[in-house]
């Protein structure tokens, strides 16, 4: 059950954080320091404090998921409680891996990008094809 549970929630979060400190270092926005701050002040809350919460979103997600399928008749998943420990624990680890990447993508060469756009690659072009590869060294 854990491998169940470790591995896809490391994966969504490692590809998540990825994406957002790409986002958040490549690709200026309004408002992307307050998305940063946010993101980085959820690092700083204690596990303790948010292990309650957690357990009533888990319980809150299980009956979700009932009542989705009996609305819809499709299973989502979220009456599955490995699927739901996933999405927590990819919810709480979030801050964390974005964190990590940004400071990573911070020191990579912004001309890369610019040159991958100006050669037409896409936003997630310019992400699979030269950020990810390069951020080996983070993701090990």
């Amino acid at each position: 059950n854990s491998i169940k549970m470790v591995v896809p929630a490391v994966a969504i979060s490692t590809i998540m954080g990825a994406l957002n400190g790409y986002v958040l270092t490549k690709w200026r926005f309004p408002g992307h320091t307050l998305v940063f701050g946010l993101m980085l002040f959820a690092c700083f809350i204690p596990f303790q404090s948010v292990l309650l919460p957690m357990a009533t979103i888990l319980g809150s997600l299980g009956r979700f998921g009932v009542v989705l399928q009996n609305a819809t008749g499709w299973n989502f998943g979220f009456g599955n409680p490995t699927v739901n420990l996933v999405f927590v624990h990819v919810v709480y680890g979030l801050g964390f891996t974005t964190l990590f990447f940004r400071n990573f993508y911070e020191a990579f060469p912004t001309e890369l990008v610019r040159a991958a756009q100006v050669d037409g690659a896409s936003f997630f072009q310019i992400f699979r094809r030269i950020m990810l590869p390069n951020s080996l060294p983070i993701i090990v």
